[in-house]
């Protein structure tokens, strides 16, 4: 169960990058 709470964390976190990095581009 905590490795499942990890990689949710961590596709969160790289969610949140890829946004942001959608917005610089933009």
């Amino acid at each position: 169960e905590d490795i499942l709470q990890i990689e949710q964390k961590m596709t969160r976190d790289d969610n949140q990058k890829y946004k942001y990095l959608l917005r610089d581009m933009l």
